[in-house]
């Protein structure tokens, strides 16, 4: 099962956006848009430094990127996850380890977004912006037409940093009630590519959450790609989260080898088809191999010496594989988020009533 996301319809359309507005946002997707290939790996830790919840959870991951296609190749939370994404379908296969016993999964579902996962290097490196209230990602000049209000393009003076400032202005509206106001700073100094993002809840006047790209690798004369990003979440004087993100190994508008967008099944296996409503057992490139069952139902039995590759585990899903993690983005969007905001309005109500 997945979260339906719903977005609300723009109120202000890109052609009635200032002049600055317009130059900058078109001179980021044009930033953006010369990475035209990429291959990289990628680790993010995302810490929760909340009082007697503090943890860890790191994410990494192999990263590919084509116009066409996506791959990614994730270790999370005990998971090894498997996918690409071609023609807005996403196929993936993940291995899960817990309590000492190992399975296996694999699913097809549809999926618009090509962003792959909280490791993705599109997301982590802020070439995609996070939708306010949701756990989407998209890229500038859609986030600037899902806002009610764009206002700036000014040049402003920002961690010793000449930046081109864009203010966002998003209404509280379902599923999230939270207003939110979004400051995006454009970097001329790397063609335009945000130098850092500002979450804020108006509702909350203590709350922040604050993404930085802290370097930049030039890939080729005037083509950059962000190589480490750090953000904090939660009360501005006291982060409820804290992230890092490393990108190494970056190889920007370079052949991508031959074969690695070419997904492969483990022989045999049931599939979870969420296109279809269907699991039925796959050969190693897709194709039915037995009887289709409405998801949700027990697989058929795998019929006495059938031959796989790999061993097909009793314990196979009929559900997309999902991480525990892998819905908490960077700096606390989804459950963190919430989370910090609900303990930031009981504090404030707390102090109210003491009054």
């Amino acid at each position: 099962m997945y979260a339906v996301l719903t977005f609300w319809v723009a109120e202000a359309e890109t052609a009635d956006l200032p002049v600055p507005v317009r130059t900058a946002v078109a001179s980021h997707r044009a930033a953006r848009e010369a990475i035209e290939t990429c291959s990289c790996h990628v680790e993010f830790d995302l810490k929760i430094t909340e009082p007697k919840r503090e943890a860890s959870q790191p994410c990494s991951c192999d990263y590919w990127f084509t116009p066409q296609a996506t791959r990614a190749k994730m270790r999370d939370s005990g998971e090894a996850t498997d996918a690409v994404w071609r023609d807005s379908v996403r196929d993936s296969v993940t291995h899960r380890s817990p309590t000492n016993q190992s399975s296996i999964g694999a699913s097809k579902d549809k999926r618009p977004s090509r962003y792959i996962g909280r490791c993705d290097a599109w997301v982590r490196g802020l070439l995609v912006l996070n939708v306010p209230g949701t756990i989407q990602n998209v890229p500038l000049e859609q986030l600037v037409e899902l806002a009610a209000k764009v206002t700036g393009g000014q040049s402003v003076k920002a961690g010793g940093r000449q930046l081109t400032l864009l203010t966002l202005s998003f209404p509280a509206k379902p599923p999230d009630a939270t207003a939110w106001e979004i400051d995006v700073f454009l970097d001329p100094a790397v063609n335009y590519l945000v130098r850092q993002i500002n979450y804020r809840a108006r509702d909350v006047p203590n709350f922040d959450r604050v993404e930085q790209v802290t370097s930049f690798k030039e890939c080729s004369p005037g083509v950059y790609f962000p190589e480490r990003v750090e953000g904090s979440s939660g009360p501005i004087d006291t982060p409820g989260t804290v992230s890092t993100t490393v990108i190494s190994n970056i190889a920007v508008n370079k052949p991508i080898p031959a074969g690695v967008m070419t997904f492969r099944f483990p022989e045999g296996i049931i599939l979870s088809d969420g296109i279809r409503g269907t699991s039925y057992r796959i050969t190693s490139d897709g194709r039915a191999i037995g009887p289709e069952i409405p998801l949700g139902k027990a697989p058929p039995p795998v019929r006495e010496g059938a031959s796989t590759t790999q061993p097909v585990s009793t314990s196979e899903t009929t559900e997309e594989p999902k991480s525990a993690t892998r819905w908490i983005a960077p700096a606390g969007v989804g459950l963190v988020l919430i989370g910090l905001l609900i303990s930031v309005v009981r504090r404030r109500r707390r102090g109210r009533s003491g009054e």
